[in-house]
């Protein structure tokens, strides 16, 4: 990951499943994320109201789902 940064390109780990994989990428500087342990997939009917839902526990401090 040192050498991306050096380059200045941010770095995504994919696959991120439990919060002890997720503790371990964000120690080894990883900038992104995303996996079941964040959100399982979903159809696109239903993309809209999750983005919209997830921005509103943001926005009133509670913790994000996303």
């Amino acid at each position: 990951m040192s050498f991306s940064h050096a380059l200045g390109l941010k770095t995504t780990a994919e696959g991120i499943e439990s919060i002890d994989v997720l503790n371990m990428l964000l120690g080894l500087g990883r900038d992104t994320g995303q996996g079941y342990f964040f959100c399982k997939p979903k159809p696109a009917s239903e993309i809209r109201r999750y983005l919209v839902t997830t921005q509103a526990r943001r926005s009133d401090g509670s913790a994000a789902v996303a």
